[in-house]
């Protein structure tokens, strides 16, 4: 979402006018290019389910994840109808199921233009972040199973106090399941903390952290180039952050996304993903007591938060 100025602002954009305002940016956007990525669709190594991306407005991103023979298909944040919908008639799909992460409207706003399309379908998401249409409301460590697809519901707080990552179960042991994240994790980067506390971030950066390092991660917008450039700034000496920097621009020269990534890329990259390891330690100063290291950490991912945005602050979305 576009990052506001006040909590004031926040507060207009998370409302019911925010909505209308969040419908005039997409007019905007096709008026002026729109987004900077264009569509695509990536098989998962199985040969099970694909994930078509839809791109929208600038750089949001919309999945439908369907399974190959039966064209069962879920879709991941449809905040562009206009985008959305063209998408899933054309790959002759039948929609089960909206998975929400979170409650803004450039991941929420289809919403009911999706229960109006596919009657009975079903509207995902926290109750706790008030979420559009909502019919099936899901918490931490739920499991939804639709059709073949086997999904883990992770509470991410942080960006918004109900932000649920998705977690896609690989078809076989042998293959990479997927994460949808929202604006919980990005490639290199993280969502600001609108409504939660750096101690929120920190835990859910913890859960995505255990998931196995061949998880394919699949964030709610392009934002790989601003994000490594950051990160080739707080740590010069990481030479993949350094590379993947390069490659994002050049990826977003040819209208590529650098989606998706992996949890052993932002392992690698990701100074969110990474505060647990002590690297960034002395960007505070550090506690007396060992027993609290673990609030010092929290510290320092705010601290990269805090870092990150005086780095850019005119970039858009939650970033």
């Amino acid at each position: 979402m576009d990052r506001p100025s006040s909590s004031r602002r926040y507060a207009f954009y998370t409302s019911s006018a925010g909505y209308y305002y969040h419908r005039y940016q997409l007019r905007k956007a096709a008026k002026t290019g729109g987004p900077i990525i264009d569509p695509f669709e990536y098989p998962i190594p199985g040969g099970l389910h694909t994930v078509l991306v839809v791109p929208n407005r600038k750089d949001n991103y919309t999945y439908v994840v369907l399974n190959n023979q039966t064209r069962d298909a879920v879709v991941v944040d449809p905040a562009d109808p206009a985008s959305i919908l063209p998408a899933i008639e054309k790959a002759n799909v039948k929609v089960l199921a909206v998975l929400t992460t979170h409650k803004h409207h450039d991941h929420s706003a289809g919403n009911w233009d999706m229960a109006q399309h596919f009657p009975g379908v079903a509207i995902v998401g926290s109750p706790t972040d008030n979420i559009p249409s909502l019919t099936h409301p899901v918490s931490h460590g739920d499991v939804l199973t639709i059709s073949t697809l086997v999904i883990h519901c992770i509470s991410t707080p942080g960006h918004t106090p109900g932000h649920i990552v998705y977690h896609l179960q690989p078809a076989a042991p042998e293959h990479p399941g997927s994460i949808f994240s929202g604006d919980c994790l990005f490639v290199g980067g993280s969502g600001q903390m609108f409504e939660g506390t750096p101690a929120d971030m920190y835990l859910a950066m913890e859960r995505l952290r255990e998931l196995s390092g061949s998880t394919l991660v699949w964030p709610g917008h392009e934002y790989a180039s601003p994000n490594l450039d950051f990160v080739a700034v707080l740590e010069p000496s990481n030479a993949q952050a350094v590379e993947g920097a390069v490659k994002a621009k050049e990826r977003l020269a040819r209208r590529e996304g650098s989606i998706p990534s992996t949890i052993t890329d932002e392992l690698a990259w990701n100074p969110y993903f990474r505060v647990h390891a002590g690297t960034f330690d002395a960007l505070v100063l550090v506690p007396g007591q060992p027993e609290a290291i673990r609030q010092h950490r929290v510290a320092v991912l705010a601290e990269i938060r805090r870092q990150k945005n005086v780095f850019s602050p005119g970039l858009t979305g939650g970033n």
